[in-house]
């Protein structure tokens, strides 16, 4: 009896367990492998980080937030060649999109950070973005009886660095993009959703195009840094090499999603291209040859149906601020 008393309670929590519905939802399509990293985050803490991220306090001088650099109406991009933060301060690359970045496994166009709890630290102290201190920042908030107590609800803890840091990636894991054409058409496998160049625009993608060797679906980026022959060996940015002393890693950046690329130009790490259709054939020279690339050759209608079917990755929360 003992024995099936027991059974009746496991399943019993089993049940309950099965009833709680994650904060944060995603398509069963996307990777699996986060859907307990991901389960784990709470409205509460997803709350006090975007009330974070739009806080100005965050910098020194109190006018740069993470928001600053990241639009949500922009698909949390700037719309800048080179984003600029303290003091009109040049940052050293285009602003990243934050969207599914809760599945990637490294972050920043140079290979910043591997840790998304600790990648908000890095633009906090970085004397060209927010120019902050972790001392400042503790003493900052320290008589901030709203964030104190949100903090203490949340973490049980005071609002500090470490809470901040945490409550700031809780939000970014929050920023799920999954309502495209492109995901109405995984989901449905009704073909009519997309047009007939878009189709082949898809095909072009998967196949000749060879795209999805990087841009890997459904996040449409493999989260790694790649040369794609876009600096000089010697003067150009540094890339992944900044961050790994590593020769090889020279001119090498992260590959960029292609979700929300119709409204997340100029493209590239340094913004040079603003135009969707010209990065395609930009992206494709064969000047862009390396030992980690090599381009294939499209006609010009290609090019228009490959950039057709990238239009369909655009999120219809964001569609409005298209190019």
């Amino acid at each position: 009896m003992k024995l099936k008393y027991l059974f009746i309670l496991v399943l019993a929590w089993l049940s309950s367990c099965q009833e709680v519905k994650s904060f944060i939802e995603f398509p069963d399509y996307f990777p699996q492998e986060n859907r307990i990293y991901l389960d784990s985050v709470r409205k509460e803490t997803v709350d006090l980080g975007e009330k974070l991220f739009f806080d100005p306090r965050l910098s020194k001088n109190d006018k740069i937030s993470c928001a600053t650099c990241h639009l949500p109406e922009l698909a949390f991009t700037d719309g800048k060649k080179i984003s600029q933060g303290f003091e009109g301060r040049f940052s050293k690359h285009n602003s990243s999109t934050l969207l599914n970045v809760g599945f990637l496994h490294s972050f920043m166009f140079d290979k910043g950070s591997h840790n998304i709890e600790i990648q908000p630290i890095i633009p906090l102290l970085d004397t060209n973005e927010m120019n902050m201190s972790l001392d400042a920042l503790d003493e900052k908030f320290k008589l901030d009886a709203t964030y104190q107590m949100l903090s203490m609800k949340t973490y049980g803890k005071p609002l500090n660095r470490r809470t901040i840091t945490l409550a700031l990636a809780a939000y970014m894991k929050s920023l799920i993009a999954c309502t495209s054409r492109y995901d109405s058409f995984v989901s449905t496998g009704d073909s009519t959703i997309l047009s007939s160049s878009e189709k082949r625009g898809m095909r072009l993608f998967f196949e000749k195009a060879q795209c999805n060797q990087c841009h890997i679906a459904p996040l449409f980026t493999d989260s790694e840094h790649h040369n794609l022959g876009l600096e000089d060996s010697k003067k150009g940015r540094l890339g992944v090499f900044a961050n790994t002393l590593v020769l090889a890693d020279r001119g090498r950046f992260k590959t960029p999603t292609l979700r929300n690329i119709e409204i997340t130009f100029p493209y590239f790490h340094d913004g040079r291209v603003d135009n969707l259709e010209q990065v395609i054939s930009y992206h494709l020279s064969p000047q862009r040859k390396t030992s980690d690339f090599i381009p294939v050759s499209l006609t010009p209608d290609e090019v228009q149906d490959l950039s057709a079917f990238l239009k369909t990755l655009t999120d219809k929360r964001y569609k409005k601020k298209s190019h």
